[in-house]
């Protein structure tokens, strides 16, 4: 008996610890807290939860891929490039061909794309989104915020965890307002042409109040667009 109370003990001790180390994890800027986690404070601010976007993710993926079985899609995705060979070894301009070919295909090809895509491709794309932000600071180009807001569409969470994406797309979201870009209708653009979850968080970031839209929000230094 004593040895369970022991072993219930360790359990909770170890439950405790990893909600500990969660919240204070670090995004991929290096600074710690919440980051994009929404907290019990920001309900209202963010419609659907983060775990609403993974299983919302897991379902769509299952259709998808039934989707994609058909014959009618198999032929119409034989006149596309080979999308596993763009992501075999990412670099930034083959995961700009990729992102321009996802924008120029039919939604049947589409499908196709964000079906080839796993873990480490889908982190490349979200490491080539934030390339896309500071690029579209520096050379003031509102097409890069396209590409980097294409390549979460393209990765579709198959990088794993939509906080990360919810920091990405504000870094991509301040970018397009710091160079006088219209931020809501390339959300709004990107969001037509994304999968469900992608989309869904799109929209609902627009409908964010501006505090939550903040760089500082994110645990990102403004810094980064000087």
């Amino acid at each position: 008996m004593l040895e369970i109370v022991w072993v219930l003990a360790f359990l909770v001790c170890v439950v405790f610890v990893w909600a500990f180390l969660v919240r204070k994890r670090p995004n991929r800027f290096g600074m710690a807290g919440p980051v994009s986690s929404p907290s019990s404070e920001q309900p209202q601010a963010v419609g659907a939860t983060l775990s609403d976007l993974h299983a919302m993710r897991a379902r769509e993926m299952v259709l998808l891929a039934s989707k994609a079985a058909t014959t009618m899609v198999r032929e119409e995705n034989s006149q596309i490039p080979d999308v596993a060979e763009l992501l075999l070894q990412p670099t930034d301009d083959s995961l700009r061909r990729l992102c321009e070919m996802y924008l120029n295909s039919t939604p049947a090809q589409r499908v196709y794309i964000t079906l080839q895509v796993d873990h480490t491709s889908g982190r490349a794309l979200q490491r080539f989104g934030d390339t896309c932000a500071l690029t579209a600071w520096k050379s003031k180009s509102a097409e890069s915020i396209r590409l980097g807001l294409t390549a979460h569409a393209v990765d579709n969470l198959a990088s794993g965890d939509a906080r990360d994406v919810l920091i990405a797309v504000t870094l991509l979201f301040n970018a397009a307002k710091r160079i006088g870009a219209d931020a809501v209708v390339l959300f709004n653009e990107i969001a037509e042409v994304s999968p469900s979850p992608i989309a869904t968080l799109l929209r609902d970031y627009l409908r964010r109040p501006p505090e939550l839209q903040s760089l500082q929000c994110m645990g990102i230094s403004s810094t980064l667009f000087r």
